[in-house]
């Protein structure tokens, strides 16, 4: 049977009773059905997952009580912060949840010359909720200890300027061609990546001036969905925990 992983807004430690919330008390209690004495694991941004067992169910909350905790090695030691261009539908959300899985480390949704999405600000924050709750039921379901955050929705020419002292800085763009990247292992990469309609010559430009790194994804044209997810493997694969094949 699979381990029910749940995030929670603390820290727990060893002995506490805490007191879940009307979500999570139906998704335990009238999804999964889970009875009084059912163990669970549960974690908060940390390198630690903790078991608790379930000891009153009610509708809109259940109290659970920590009795074990483990230290897990699923976080890659290599910080990675994505900036995505935001797409329609449900391809942000795919690449969101993809990227938690594959251990991004943060996302910041960004707008730019050819995204097709305009959002005010009240709509922006609500898709970042959205968001986020999409990174933390990746972060459940993958294992993590950890919740990419996600950030406040930026523009392009704000979030690239505020990338000015990342360690390793890479682009993903078809037309601007590959570059010698670094022998040694950064500690932390920032990746851009466009939307369907690629990037415009002039953010090209500034993101070159900006000393962003092209990476190369291959000959074939990806969407906008697969090529974070590319990319992500590749510096994963290169400097991160995922390992060569």
């Amino acid at each position: 049977m699979r381990t029910i992983r749940l995030y929670v807004p603390r820290e727990p430690q060893v002995g506490d009773t805490l007191e879940l919330d009307s979500d999570a008390a139906n998704y335990l209690g009238r999804v999964l059905r889970l009875a009084t004495g059912a163990s669970i694991e549960i974690f908060h941004d940390s390198l630690h997952a903790y078991t608790a067992v379930l000891q009153e169910i009610q509708k809109k909350s259940i109290l659970v009580r920590v009795t074990a905790s483990e230290e897990r090695r699923s976080e890659s030691p290599l910080s990675i912060h994505l900036g995505l261009v935001m797409s329609k539908g449900d391809r942000m959300d795919y690449a969101v949840q993809k990227a938690c899985e594959l251990g991004v480390s943060r996302i910041t949704p960004l707008s730019s010359e050819h995204c097709d999405i305009r959002l005010n600000q009240e709509r922006a924050e609500k898709r970042r909720l959205h968001w986020q709750k999409v990174a933390i039921s990746a972060s459940e379901q993958s294992g993590r200890t950890r919740v990419t955050q996600i950030s406040p929705v930026q523009t392009l020419p704000v979030w690239m300027g505020d990338q000015m002292s990342a360690e390793l800085k890479l682009i993903a763009h078809p037309a601007t061609g590959s570059t010698a990247l670094p022998a040694t292992t950064p500690a932390s990469v920032v990746l851009l990546v466009g939307p369907e309609g690629g990037f415009s010559e002039a953010e090209v430009a500034e993101a070159r001036h900006l000393a962003f790194r092209p990476i190369e994804l291959g000959p074939r044209i990806l969407r906008t969905e697969t090529a974070p997810l590319v990319a992500i493997t590749k510096i994963q694969s290169r400097w991160g925990d995922l390992g060569p094949l």
